[in-house]
C-alpha cells in the first residue's frame, strides 16, 4: 500500500512539474510577442517621427530632444530609413 501511495505521489508530482514548465513556457511565449509588438510600435513610431522631422529641416540633435533617444542610436537609425 505505501508503494502504491509512493507511485502515486511521484506520479502526480511528475505531472505537476510538467504543467508548471508548461504554463512557464506559454507565458514566456506570450511575453515575448507582446515585447516584440510593443517594440516594433514604438520602432515604426520614431521611423515616422523621424521622417516628418527630417522633412523639416530638423537637426539630429533637435530629434533627439523630442523623440528622446540618443544621438547615435538616432544617427544609426537615420542610417535606416
Amino acid at each position: 500500500m505505501c508503494r502504491a501511495l509512493d507511485e502515486m505521489f511521484e506520479e502526480s508530482t511528475n505531472k505537476g512539474i510538467q504543467m508548471g514548465i508548461k504554463q512557464g513556457i506559454e507565458q514566456g511565449i506570450e511575453q515575448g510577442i507582446e515585447q516584440g509588438i510593443e517594440r516594433g510600435v514604438k520602432n515604426t513610431q520614431i521611423k515616422i517621427a523621424i521622417n516628418m522631422l527630417v522633412r523639416n529641416n530638423q537637426t539630429l540633435e533637435e530629434i533627439s530632444e523630442i523623440v528622446g533617444l540618443d544621438l547615435n542610436a538616432l544617427r544609426e537609425l537615420k542610417k535606416s530609413i
